[in-house]
């Protein structure tokens, strides 16, 4: 995981915080998050929440105001996510998802939005982030889909069949390379991409480079192999959230 943790410290190097995060703002990501836990604002008050993979670390902080008592899990430094949150209901620790540093049924809910499928075990990381939460609690979290075996005329077929293949081909041979090289092809990338389109600032487009070219694991999953994880623990999925479907699947399950 060494290559992973250098990357993603990179990418979170990079990025500003006045930037949005995947193109939304805290607000908008404070929304989904209700949605995707489906829960009402009240019922979070004094409740606690693993953000495990915070990334930047803006949407932990955020949570803070719905009075949850939040905890930010991350491998890389924290020192720039300290710096930002000014809420005293969330902390930061540094650590693995496949080893969290916390006991058995720790949390009322734990969020890994986009983090799971670059472990080197997902199955695990899943399995262990479960052990956390309390009875009846929530487990909400977002992973690459599988794009293989889209026939023609589906739903985002020619998008499943050429890009995300090319992608991935191109992340094989990236992912690979120094951390020095990899910035300068980033930078290339971007500045081409910035003459057609400014919808992303400069800074938000190298994170988005860095994201999808820079980690080395980058599993997909089917729905059906989703569905057994959650079987083989003795849970069944609640809710499966389709807004993102082209891209993944994002998942609630109550224990």
């Amino acid at each position: 995981m060494k290559n992973t943790r250098r990357s993603f410290q990179k990418e979170w190097d990079i990025f500003k915080y006045s930037d949005k995060s995947w193109g939304l703002t805290l607000d908008d990501r404070k929304h989904d998050f209700l949605k995707q836990f489906d829960v009402k604002p009240e019922e979070l008050k004094g409740k606690t929440l693993l953000d495990a993979g915070c990334g930047n670390g803006i949407l932990t902080s955020g949570l803070g105001d719905f009075g949850l008592k939040v905890v930010g899990l991350e491998q890389v430094d924290l020192t720039r996510a300290n710096e930002y949150n000014k809420n005293k209901n969330v902390k930061f620790v540094q650590g693995s998802v496949l080893n969290p540093p916390f006991k058995a049924e720790s949390f009322d809910f734990i969020f890994s939005s986009g983090v799971i499928h670059h472990t080197s075990d997902p199955k695990k990381a899943f399995e262990e982030l479960l052990k956390l939460v309390k009875k009846g609690g929530k487990f909400y979290f977002w992973i690459y889909r599988r794009k293989k075996g889209v026939k023609k005329g589906q739903k985002y077929a020619m998008i499943w069949r050429i890009k995300y293949p090319l992608i991935y081909a191109i992340t094989r041979i990236t992912c690979r390379l120094p951390m020095s090289v990899q910035h300068l092809l980033y930078s290339m990338f971007t500045a081409i991409f910035q003459v057609f389109s400014k919808k992303r600032t400069w800074t938000e487009r190298m994170v988005w480079f860095y994201d999808s070219l820079s980690p080395r694991y980058q599993s997909m999953h089917t729905l059906e192999e989703l569905s057994y994880w959650f079987i083989e623990q003795g849970y069944y999925i609640k809710f499966i959230d389709e807004r993102y479907s082209k891209h993944g699947y994002g998942l609630l399950v109550k224990k």
